[in-house]
Order: structure tokens, then C-alpha cells, then sequence
């Protein structure tokens, strides 16, 4: 078991106690951290829309859910991988993975980070942004896309 894990999503760790995290989707990163390595990832293969969103009050599933969107089921399955892989670079592997495949709705679960990758359409149609809305939020982007909305906001003189 602890092969496949490390051939399918590339864990490097030979320890057993550290590849035991790895399966679990524990590395040596808080879940705060792991959900802002993910959200970085994610822009880098151009996410949009990208959501961090706190469920520690609101669920006992996780502490976090990254919401993200792309244009393309392509982009989708695009950014999930390099999520996968990204995190494999730090010592955390996957636990779960679904909707590859159709990539209309990918879903992540690292357990204490769910990631949830999605075609626009299909974020809209689930909008769980609204389902989860008491859980707090941060919006995750690049300086360069916050100085894009800044400039198009008209502020009275």
C-alpha cells in the first residue's frame, strides 16, 4: 500500500512514520498552510476565483475547503494534478480523490483540507460558497488581479 502511494502520487519519503502521514494526507504543515500552498498551486496554473474557506466552526469534516474554478474541464483536471503534485513536493499526499475522470467537479480530500475543483458552470449550479455560508472566507488571488479590480472600481472624488 505505502508503494502505491508513492508511485501514483509521487512521495519521495522512505520513513514509515512520515509515509504513514503522507497516506493520511498529514505532512509537516498546518491545514492553514497546506490550504495556501494549495490556493498558490492552484493560481499558478490559472484557478479563478479561488476561496479559502474556514470550516473549523462549521463542519467536523476539515478545518478548510479551497473552492476553485476554471473555464475548461481541462483547466479542471489541469489544476487538480499540480495540486496533487505540488503537495506531494512537501511530504502530503492525497487521501481521496473523485470526478477526475469528468473533471467537471473535482473533489481533493487531503482530511484536513478538502479541495474542490470545479468547471464554472457546475460552481454555479452547487454554489457552495451559499451552502457553507456562515463559515468565514478569504478570497485568494494574486497581486496583480487585486490591482486589476482596483482599477476598474470608479471611487467618487
Amino acid at each position: 500500500m505505502l508503494e502505491g502511494c508513492f508511485k501514483r502520487y509521487g512521495c519521495q519519503t522512505k520513513e514509515i512514520v512520515i509515509s504513514l502521514n503522507c497516506i493520511r494526507g498529514e505532512g509537516r504543515i498546518n491545514s492553514k498552510e497546506k490550504a495556501l500552498h494549495i490556493s498558490r498551486v492552484a493560481l499558478d496554473k490559472k484557478a479563478e476565483d479561488i476561496i479559502i474557506m474556514n470550516m473549523k466552526k462549521s463542519s467536523i469534516l476539515c478545518d478548510y475547503f479551497v473552492i476553485a474554478g476554471a473555464e475548461s474541464s481541462r483547466r479542471v483536471k489541469t489544476i487538480s494534478q499540480a495540486i496533487v503534485e505540488g503537495l506531494s513536493k512537501v511530504g502530503v499526499c492525497i487521501n481521496h480523490m473523485e470526478g477526475e475522470k469528468e473533471a467537471l467537479w473535482v473533489l481533493l480530500d487531503y482530511s484536513d483540507v478538502v479541495v474542490h475543483v470545479f468547471y464554472t458552470k457546475t460552481r454555479e449550479f452547487y454554489n457552495l460558497e451559499r451552502l457553507w455560508q456562515d463559515a468565514p472566507k478569504e478570497h485568494f488571488m494574486s497581486s496583480f488581479t487585486w490591482q486589476k479590480l482596483l482599477s476598474k472600481k470608479k471611487y467618487p472624488a
